[in-house]
């Protein structure tokens, strides 16, 4: 009994080691932004937003919205027309603030 319990204990504090571990991976960003352009071409969805911070990130920046032949980009790109026509800011989750990298996830705020 007492070599199950060491047994589970030590199972225990290398589960709690690992998933410790991963929580120090850096998570990528989310950016309050205004939207300058939104539109299409032949290989995908284009976005050009703002970071709103006191000191930008990035300023007039073009960025893909999502993979353009799944239903992400299109609903993301629904939510970027929208915000974009009725002129409220976008929260967007971007790994690189890059030039037409890819935006990860967007949402519209009110």
């Amino acid at each position: 009994m007492k070599k199950m319990l060491l047994v589970l204990l030590l199972c225990v504090m290398g589960m709690t080691a690992i998933s410790a571990g991963n929580s120090d991976a850096a998570t990528p960003p989310w950016y309050a932004c205004t939207i300058a352009m939104v539109g299409a071409n032949s290989w995908g969805y284009l976005v050009t937003i703002t970071d709103t911070a006191a000191t930008p990130a990035f300023t007039n920046q073009t960025f893909i919205v999502g993979d353009p032949s799944s239903n992400q980009g299109k609903v993301m790109i629904a939510s970027a027309m929208t915000a974009f026509s009725s002129g409220t800011q976008v929260y967007v989750l971007l790994n690189s603030t890059t030039a037409y990298s890819t935006i990860e996830a967007l949402f519209a705020l009110q």
